[in-house]
């Protein structure tokens, strides 16, 4: 049940962001609610250990920074792989490895097909959400 409420949490935030390049504050509200069931449902009692937390957490944390310190990544890619990692675990990071490398894929292509230029922008979260999707599938 909670891996299909984070389906639907992430389809919906990564749908918006592909259309608009941005999401309303309000989407990152469901994120919360599946993190606080995430913790009442206990199904990843040895998650919530300091070490497995941080491991969880270091995606949306390392993104934010790197919003900060670039502006050329948004603060809402952090925020939803902090809610990402709080509700999944480690499965996060997996999550985020597969997104940036779709996301280097499809530039790639882009790029050769001349689609897209060096300056494009390209939303990550739905990249993400494929990402995640794949990895809570084969892993």
């Amino acid at each position: 049940m909670l891996w299909c409420g984070t389906f639907l949490w992430l389809l919906g935030i990564a749908v918006m962001d592909w259309r608009k390049k941005s999401y309303p504050f309000w989407m990152l509200l469901p994120g919360v609610g599946l993190g606080i069931w995430s913790l009442c449902i206990g199904e990843r009692e040895a998650f919530y250990t300091p070490w497995n937390l941080g491991a969880s957490l270091w995606p949306g944390m390392l993104f934010l920074l790197l919003a900060y310190l670039t502006k050329g990544i948004g603060y809402g890619d952090g925020l939803v792989l902090l809610l990402l990692g709080w509700i999944v675990g480690r499965e996060c990071v997996w999550g985020m490895l597969f997104g940036l490398l779709l996301n280097a894929l499809f530039s790639i292509l882009g790029l050769v097909s001349k689609k897209l230029t060096q300056r494009s922008k390209l939303p990550f979260l739905p990249f993400l959400f494929l990402g995640w999707w794949g990895a809570s599938k084969c892993l």
